[in-house]
């Protein structure tokens, strides 16, 4: 009606329609809804011309029938619905319809079992570590989509199974793993009086070099390689990452709001 020149204006009880000056009532409000009045003859002129012209109609609207809860859990992507949630769209929604809460209703739904379902930490509990140096968990993160202002695009960090001592260095690229762990262990090493007995990292193919491999074997270190795409393995690694990244964002959130970092 709009494209073919008309102007349609909707009130709280009724709705008119302008052509050319010309302003007629086209329909009336019943609930929430306008129904057209098609038995006058403004409003047959109206569709008279309207055919002429070719318009679009499109169907007229009406309540949707009363669906079942299931029917609302699908259209609300599969979101888990209750008496208190279909209470509250029932209150919230003009006119919305929902059925007993035992009609067509199922006990388990399979698109939910599929789409919710998670991989389990399938790990034990694990022994931890009793000595200083015994094993030593390093984890490489990056590279980061912004460099440091000297440069570096990647966190490596080393954590002690024991006392769960953190050591972290920033490396420009991931080929100085093996100077950054070269210089950890004599660091730990020199402080300790002690040797490392094992080294725990997450994949070794990824962020290892043979170089590092070699040094491992030739320092007589053991490496242990947690198996590929199970970050739990090496968790304590992975939960100092997320905390160092956290930490970050948060400092930087302060700098965004001209905050200082201390005091």
């Amino acid at each position: 009606m709009v494209d073919a020149g008309y102007k349609v204006e909707f009130e709280r009880y009724k709705c008119h329609v302008s052509h050319q000056g010309n302003r007629s009532e086209l329909g009336y409000r019943h609930g929430s809804l306008y129904y057209l009045t098609p038995n006058k003859q403004s409003g047959s002129q109206i569709q008279n011309h309207l055919s002429s012209l070719q318009a679009n109609y499109g169907p007229t609207t009406n309540q949707s029938p009363r669906a079942t809860i299931e029917t609302w859990h699908r259209q609300l992507c599969y979101r888990s619905l209750d008496a208190v949630s279909v209470k509250y769209l029932s209150d919230k929604v003009t006119d919305l319809k929902i059925s007993d809460a035992r009609e067509g209703s199922i006990s388990i739904c399979g698109v939910c079992a599929i789409g919710r379902q998670h991989k389990e930490m399938g790990t034990g509990t694990r022994e931890k570590a009793t000595e200083i140096l015994k094993i030593i968990y390093r984890d490489l993160c990056g590279p980061m989509q912004t460099p440091t202002h000297t440069g570096e695009r990647y966190l490596i960090t080393f954590i002690d199974g024991a006392s769960g001592s953190v050591s972290i260095s920033l490396l420009k690229t991931k080929d100085g793993a093996l100077a950054a762990f070269q210089g950890y262990q004599a660091r730990a090493e020199k402080a300790r009086r002690m040797e490392i007995h094992s080294l725990r990292t997450v994949d070794g193919g990824v962020y290892m070099s043979k170089e590092f491999k070699k040094y491992l074997t030739d320092s007589g270190i053991q490496h242990i390689v947690s198996p590929a795409y199970t970050p739990t393995q090496n968790g304590r690694a992975e939960r100092i990452n997320r905390t160092i990244m956290e930490s970050t964002r948060y400092r930087l959130e302060d700098l965004k709001l001209g905050r200082e970092f201390w005091g």
